[in-house]
């Protein structure tokens, strides 16, 4: 059966000591969430708190697996896991990108690698030890990165196209160790002295990612640079850990994580409501 050797593989993880968690299950293309207007089926998590709640401990893992035999894998990159993950979307223009960048900076090295559900790769990579930004476009149309505070969806999940999450023969982690992640490509997502990790399309809001909020001005703030990243099509679970990002970094104070959620939420949905009626 698929569920028991999803399951399989969650113990598996968690064997290695990689902290996962379960995500919404996909079949036939819809979420297991219900919603008819999901725009991550089979991609977002079941637990709302799940970079606390992420464990690598056999019996909660059994146990959430017991409960949802359907639930995909969430596997948190960044220090906890020790890896980071490079996200490869050919539909999007990833591997032109990435041969851009290779013939900058050089190729990169032979990695754990796994085919993603829809088409693309995910280059895995060890965590460097000093922090790594998500970021979403950043190093070029179709290149992600996941790194501390993101996660992966890890084989053998299912995606909504029907395809599994596959690791890549030899590139498997139980034969191969992810390599370091080239110093050129770190550089590439800091940046310079200066820039911020949270990358928006080019407009007036950029001066204000770089400003940050103070109290008065944070709700304000977090609703356009929200609005604007749904709205270029970033990816409303990369949106969050990067707003989250912004948040800690760069508001005087932070807003509570909660009250954070419920504002993302709310403008995802406005946004869906506002695609749907276009």
């Amino acid at each position: 059966m698929a569920s028991s050797r999803v399951s399989k593989a969650a113990a598996w993880y968690g064997q290695r000591g990689y902290p996962i968690f379960p995500l919404h299950g996909a079949e036939a293309g819809r979420c297991s969430c219900g919603s008819a207007g999901c725009d991550a089926p089979g991609k977002h998590p079941r637990l709302s708190h799940w970079p606390q709640q992420a464990t690598s401990e056999a019996p909660m893992i059994h146990a959430w697996w017991h409960r949802w035999p359907e639930a995909n894998i969430g596997l948190v990159t960044g220090e906890a896991s020790g890896l980071v993950v490079l996200d490869v979307d050919p539909r999007h223009g990833g591997e032109a990108a990435l041969e851009t960048l290779e013939s900058r900076f050089g190729g990169l090295p032979v990695t754990v690698t796994a085919q993603t559900g829809g088409g693309g790769r995910h280059l895995v990579f060890r965590h460097p030890g000093i922090r790594v930004p998500n970021s979403a476009g950043l190093l070029g149309p179709g290149l992600d990165m996941r790194g501390d505070g993101g996660y992966i969806v890890a084989p053998p999940s299912l995606h909504a196209s029907g395809c599994r999450y596959a690791w890549d023969g030899a590139k498997h982690p139980a034969h191969l160790e992810p390599a370091p992640l080239p110093d050129w490509l770190l550089k590439q997502l800091k940046g310079p002295p200066g820039h911020s990790s949270l990358q928006v399309p080019r407009s007036p809001l950029g001066a204000l990612v770089l400003a940050g909020a103070r109290e008065g001005q944070r709700n304000t703030s977090l609703t356009r640079l929200a609005g604007h990243l749904l709205r270029h099509r970033v990816d409303p679970f990369v949106t969050a850990g990067l707003l989250k990002s912004w948040n800690l970094q760069s508001c005087q104070p932070p807003l509570a994580e909660e009250e954070l959620i419920r504002t993302l939420e709310s403008i995802a949905a406005a946004e869906r409501r506002q695609r749907r009626g276009r």
